[in-house]
């Protein structure tokens, strides 16, 4: 994982209750973004409900606890605290609305710092976020309009996570020069509501053809020939982990 000046990204996470059973579903509006974690199989055990960011678990008592979720918006979860800023390690990433899970082995147990993409505004809101390492991981530079610059991952951006149903169209340098791709969200998922999710997932820049750290700044809409789906990727992806090539 790349190094970056070491600074705290730890955000409030709100607790809203706390159960040793098995609790219902929580009644929310699928606009409300919120990841509720179990500390137990099944949505058992104790539970804390998150609204926003949160860098470290082990101040709300829940670091390598979280076996079952149930949630809203599209979450990730790292397997160290921080993001896996300090130290790369597993990240799961769920699109979800309302919907109650079991963690995959790959993070049952282990989650010790969780954060969501896409606008704290509107769940399904046009909106960027980048990620100073692969998979998610590090320092994030976020925002939902076109800007001249990357901020604090100029020349360090390593994933990206689009939202909403606009286009985004990235440059290689400041200022909107050098080459350039157009990234459709158009990976969607569907609540039992019929709300939709849509968002894209770049893992690497290398699945927008680009370099690592290859985009230094972007406009809101689609101004590229190169134009890349994200669902098309997803796809590519889901076929190379199939063939164990992934």
């Amino acid at each position: 994982m790349k190094s970056f000046a070491s600074f705290s990204l730890a955000l409030l996470a709100v607790l809203v209750s706390v159960s040793a059973g098995k609790t219902e579903r929580a009644a929310k509006a699928t606009s409300l973004r919120h990841y509720m974690g179990y500390t137990g199989p099944s949505q058992t055990g104790v539970h804390f409900d998150f609204l926003t960011y949160d860098a470290d678990l082990n101040l709300v008592g829940l670091d390598n606890q979280i076996r079952s979720a149930c949630q809203a918006g599209l979450w990730m979860v790292y397997e160290n605290i921080e993001y896996n800023y300090f130290e790369p390690g597993n990240v799961c990433i769920v699109p979800a609305l309302e919907d109650c899970f079991d963690l995959s082995a790959a993070c049952s147990g282990m989650v010790s710092s969780l954060r969501y993409a896409g606008s704290s505004e509107g769940m399904n809101d046009d909106f960027y976020n980048m990620y100073g390492a692969i998979n998610y991981q590090g320092l994030e530079f976020k925002g939902n309009n076109t800007s001249r610059d990357v901020g604090i991952l100029q020349g360090d951006v390593s994933s990206v996570i689009v939202s909403g149903t606009g286009s985004w169209t990235f440059y290689t340098d400041r200022e909107f020069n050098g080459a350039s791709v157009c990234v459709v969200p158009d990976s969607k998922y569907l609540g039992s509501d019929g709300t939709a999710l849509n968002y894209g997932l770049f893992q690497n820049l290398g699945e927008l053809g680009l370099s690592d750290g290859g985009i230094g700044s972007l406009i809101k809409g689609c101004f590229s020939d190169t134009v890349v789906s994200a669902e098309a990727v997803r796809a590519k992806r889901e076929a190379a982990a199939s063939a164990g090539l992934a």
